[in-house]
């Protein structure tokens, strides 16, 4: 517990507020935990929140007659919530119009967009540049990234693509992960016998966006083995399915006693502990949560290179880092690769040993000594 001259007040700013949905929204309710138990007065600010599990952390939500599809109009409307809560750090993860700590957690949206219009077919392309809006939420992010003290990115990835933008002063704080206690190998079998996987190798794939997740490569490569190959693997895709056209491209390559759509799966550590695979071929992720976890509980873990968390891995030592994530022939010859019982047993050993080193604790202990210096700077 921190001393009442170095108890902050800290308000942390971020879009939909869903912790229940995972992603930036579990990883923001875990640090605000965190700094609560640090003895801070932590308060989470939202453009709108949806039903989650019940928290001591207070949250303000923007009122209705705030919401708007227009996401400057929504970032000046928070940054107004914001000035009416007194603080001494404002950090925020991408809504707001200026911060203390800016800590995109989607990374540069220019280069998230660009990479995940390339992981559309042409014909969706259009129709996907209209939906997100493109224009205004860039004008928003260059905005962003000129105003704080410090522009927090989550891999050298993301760093990178910030420098491209002009903004070269950026500082690497890797996103981490609570260590998940360990499931009772019985629950594991059991699972495993619940999904049918009898002697075959389970991969998990996780996706919140079946396009820019590489799915439809992952349908594609396990299209392109043979036969046989394709016997030896059950395939769990989890998350929401956005569209007809996956399931159908598994009826139609008669994939379905290989692959399997599930839908949305919570808690979902026991998938990764009872997996042999953890596929991740992704056009763009600032820092996957899901590739962190895989590594903790000892997957063979599979990622690409425009996913920051890959920043982890050495490839080939505790894990394969896949250099196109839409090269199908890539993909096909890794699944060929994860045959090797010795491969994916020394990749799954190296990659446990990661687990202390991605503990969400090193994170959240490097953000706080930020405020520290912003607020306390005598004494950071």
């Amino acid at each position: 517990m921190n001393s009442p001259a170095l108890r902050l007040r800290i308000a942390l700013a971020i879009g939909i507020y869903q912790p229940d949905g995972g992603g930036a929204a579990e990883w923001l309710r875990a640090y605000a935990l965190w700094l609560q138990q640090r003895g801070h007065d932590v308060t989470i600010l939202c453009e709108r929140m949806e039903l989650s599990s019940p928290s001591a952390i207070p949250l303000l939500p923007l009122p209705p007659a705030k919401h708007t599809k227009n996401s400057w109009r929504r970032a000046k409307a928070l940054q107004a919530l914001v000035q009416s809560h007194r603080c001494d750090v404002v950090h925020d993860s991408g809504c707001l119009l200026t911060a203390d700590v800016y800590h995109p957690l989607m990374g540069s949206l220019m280069h998230n967009w660009y990479r995940q219009l390339k992981a559309y077919p042409l014909a969706l392309r259009l129709r996907r540049c209209f939906q997100i809006r493109m224009w205004r939420d860039v004008r928003l992010q260059l905005h962003q990234q000129r105003q704080p003290q410090f522009l927090i990115a989550c891999s050298q990835r993301v760093a990178a693509d910030f420098g491209g933008l002009g903004c070269p002063k950026t500082i690497i704080i890797h996103n981490g992960i609570p260590l998940a206690p360990a499931v009772p190998p019985a629950d594991l079998q059991a699972l495993r016998h619940q999904l049918n996987v009898g002697s075959r190798l389970l991969v998990v794939v996780t996706a919140t966006n079946f396009y820019l997740k590489g799915v439809m490569g992952v349908l594609q490569a396990l299209a392109h083995l043979e036969p046989a190959e394709q016997k030896r693997f059950l395939v769990i895709v989890t998350g929401s399915i956005q569209d007809a056209v996956f399931q159908s491209y598994i009826d139609r390559h008669q994939l379905g006693a290989t692959c399997r759509l599930v839908g949305w799966v919570g808690p979902i550590d026991a998938y990764y502990q009872a997996a042999d695979v953890f596929l991740h071929p992704t056009y763009h992720d600032a820092g996957s949560l899901s590739t962190l976890k895989a590594l903790a509980a000892g997957c063979a873990v599979v990622t690409s290179r425009f996913d920051g968390s890959s920043d982890w891995i050495t490839h080939g030592i505790d894990g394969l880092i896949l250099k196109e994530p839409g090269n199908v022939g890539e993909l096909a010859e890794t699944f060929r690769r994860l045959l090797n019982d010795a491969l994916r047993t020394r990749l799954g050993t190296a990659a446990r040993l990661l687990a202390p080193v991605i503990h969400q604790d090193h994170q959240f202990k490097k953000l706080e000594a930020l405020y520290f210096r912003m607020s306390h700077p005598r004494t950071a």
